[in-house]
C-alpha cells in the first residue's frame, strides 16, 4: 500500500500513557495509507520501553528517540521529513490531543489542489463544553496576514490541525528549526509557510479534532491528562466520531454565540461612534456660529 500521509507525533519525558491514547486516534483513521513517527524529544522513564512496544505493534509506527533539545526537538522533525518521510502529505498531532477518525481523509481532500491546510478546532474547555475558538479562512488575504504576523499570535493554527504537502515543505527556505525564545514553536513554523508568495493555502471547514489546552507549563500531571483523554475517547469519540452531528451542533452553537457577541460589540461601537460624531459636530457648529458676524 502506498504511503499517503506521514504523521508526526512528538513527545517528551515520561508521557507514554497519553501517547498511547493519541496514537489510537491515529490508528482509527478511515484511511490506512499512513505512517507514524513518534518523535521522542528526551523520552524518559518507563515510557521508553512502552513506546518501543507501541512501535513494534504495527509496521506503520516508527519510534525515533533523541536527546532533549533546547525547545521541542524541532530539528528532529526536520531530519525525519527530509530523510525518512514517504508520505505525500504531512500531518501533526500532539500527545495530548485526539483526532476524530475522519481527520486524515479531510486533510487529504483539502490538499488535492493546495499546499497547506488546517481544519477546525473543537476546543474542550475545563467544564467539558466544546467550542470552536476561532474561524480562519486562509483564502482571505487579511486572514493569511493575521497568521503571518507575530503580533497576532491569537490567530495561530494549533499543531494538531495543520497539514501540508511534503513537496511544499521541501520548497521552504527553512523548515523545522530551533524556535527563537518568545515564539510559539508551531505558530513560528506555520508562518514560514504562510509568508511564501507561492503557497496555496486553504481552510478545511470541518471540525476534525479535540484540542485540550496544556495550561501553564508543563501542564497537568500525565495521569490527570490520561483520565481526561480516556473519558473523551470512551464516552464521546467512539459514539460520535462517524456520526459527528453532535460535534457540529456544539461547534455551530459556539460560532453563533461568538457571532452574537461580535455583532453586539459592533453595534455598540457604531452607536458610540455615532454619538461621539454627533457631539463633535455640535461643538463644531457651535464654534462656527459663535464666530459668525452679527447682522
Amino acid at each position: 500500500m502506498e504511503t499517503e500521509v506521514t504523521v508526526i507525533l512528538p513527545t517528551t519525558g515520561d508521557r507514554a500513557a497519553i501517547v498511547e491514547i493519541a496514537l489510537r486516534s491515529i490508528m482509527a483513521q478511515t484511511t490506512e495509507a499512513f505512517e507514524v513517527f513518534i518523535v521522542g524529544d528526551g523520552a524518559t522513564g518507563d515510557s521508553v520501553a512502552r513506546l518501543q512496544e507501541l512501535a513494534a505493534a504495527d509496521p506503520r509506527i516508527h519510534l525515533r528517540l533523541f536527546p532533549k533539545g533546547k525547545r521541542r526537538g524541532e530539528i528532529n522533525r526536520h531530519k525525519i521529513l527530509t530523510e525518512e518521510a514517504r508520505g505525500k502529505i504531512v500531518a501533526y498531532i500532539t500527545d495530548r490531543d485526539l483526532w476524530l477518525d475522519y481527520h486524515l481523509e479531510s486533510v487529504i481532500a483539502a490538499l488535492t489542489d493546495a499546499d497547506f491546510t488546517h481544519t477546525l478546532t473543537l476546543n474542550v474547555d475545563t467544564d467539558g463544553s466544546i467550542t470552536i475558538p476561532r474561524i480562519l479562512d486562509l483564502s482571505i488575504p487579511q486572514h493569511r496576514e493575521s497568521v503571518a504576523e507575530k503580533w497576532r499570535d491569537r490567530f495561530g493554527i494549533p499543531f494538531s490541525g495543520a497539514a501540508h504537502t511534503l513537496d511544499a515543505y521541501k520548497r521552504l527556505p527553512e523548515g523545522w528549526a530551533t524556535t527563537p525564545t518568545g515564539h510559539l514553536t508551531d505558530v513560528y513554523m506555520w508562518r514560514k509557510f504562510i509568508r511564501q508568495p507561492w503557497l496555496r493555502a486553504v481552510t478545511c471547514f470541518r471540525p476534525t479534532y479535540l484540542y485540550f489546552r496544556r495550561g501553564g507549563f508543563p501542564g497537568p500531571p500525565v495521569e490527570e491528562r490520561r483520565v481526561e483523554l480516556l473519558h473523551w475517547e470512551e464516552n464521546i469519540i467512539r459514539e460520535r466520531s462517524r456520526n459527528f452531528q453532535g460535534f457540529y451542533e456544539a461547534g455551530i452553537d459556539s460560532l453563533y454565540r461568538s457571532r452574537g457577541k461580535l455583532l453586539e460589540k459592533n453595534l455598540q461601537l457604531r452607536g458610540d461612534l455615532y454619538h461621539k460624531a454627533k457631539r463633535c459636530f455640535a461643538k463644531l457648529l457651535n464654534r462656527i456660529t459663535s464666530r459668525s458676524p452679527g447682522p
